[in-house]
């Protein structure tokens, strides 16, 4: 069952499943596990400006809303680790161009070796084409702030 078609409460209740039961897994199994997941989301073209990020809703505000672009899945994914245990200063949010496949878009970045949100519903190594960071956020506190890329 796609837990995204879920009421926006059991929506809410099937995320802290998810949250709860990655503590305990292998990095690996986590990341794979957490991947896809959001790659189930259903996508709209934009849920939010990632140019006004610091004015996105919040983790739970987003999950109960259900608005997923992209980008937005990125920061899904983020607060999923961050909110399960996973250290922040492992994760940035980083806005990539990349030239090979004329895209852009908002992944997760792992320990500086993973993407997240690169290829739907795959861990993936940094990318052996020609891509650019743009932007960088990192969740600092009580939310996310731009950092150099």
């Amino acid at each position: 069952m796609n837990p995204f078609l879920l009421t926006p409460t059991e929506r809410l209740a099937d995320w802290k499943v998810l949250r709860s039961s990655i503590a305990s897994l292998e990095d690996d199994v986590a990341l794979d596990t957490v991947t896809k997941y959001w790659a189930q989301a259903p996508l709209m073209r934009l849920a939010y400006d990632y140019e006004e990020m610091p004015k996105w809703p919040g983790p739970w505000a987003m999950v109960h809303q259900g608005d997923w672009c992209r980008d937005s899945v990125a920061c899904g994914m983020e607060f999923t680790l961050r909110l399960g245990g996973w250290a922040p200063e492992r994760m940035r949010l980083i806005l990539v161009k990349d030239f090979d496949i004329s895209e852009q878009m908002i992944v997760l970045e792992i320990d500086r070796t993973i993407f997240l949100n690169y290829d739907v519903g795959k861990v993936t190594p940094l990318p052996n084409t020609r891509w650019a960071s743009i932007a960088a956020w990192e969740f600092t506190g009580r939310g996310y702030h731009p950092i150099k890329c």
